[in-house]
């Protein structure tokens, strides 16, 4: 029974592993443009290091139409993500969320094609 509960307890600990890197934003602005190239959306992005705090962002639309799109910006902290976030977040932006240093909304199929390996 004991040689059960460990086997168990090490596949649900696998598992949540799996999920938590699965769901995560790109980590710059280039790799969030090439990834959503690759799914068939145009991007616009923006990099500045200079600027306090803000590094960067991207804009995302599908090029079929369907009017998926995705906004995104990473920054240099992540304190300076988390008081971003909490500043919008009383706003009306649907799907609003936070990954380390990026901060992103969107529709759902673009925030999937976005955090998706």
């Amino acid at each position: 029974m004991k040689k059960f509960v460990k086997i168990t307890a090490i596949v649900v600990v696998c598992l949540m592993a799996v999920a938590m890197f699965a769901a995560c934003a790109p980590s710059s602005v280039e790799k969030a443009k090439e990834k959503l190239e690759d799914k068939n959306y145009v991007c616009i992005g923006y990099q500045d290091k200079e600027s306090e705090g803000l590094q960067g962002g991207i804009i995302a639309t599908k090029k079929d139409l369907s009017g998926d799109t995705v906004t995104a910006v990473w920054f240099d902290t992540v304190a300076n993500a988390k008081e971003f976030y909490e500043d919008i977040s009383g706003d009306e932006e649907e799907n609003l969320k936070r990954s380390g240093k990026c901060v992103y909304w969107g529709t759902d199929q673009a925030i999937k094609d976005f955090t998706s390996l």
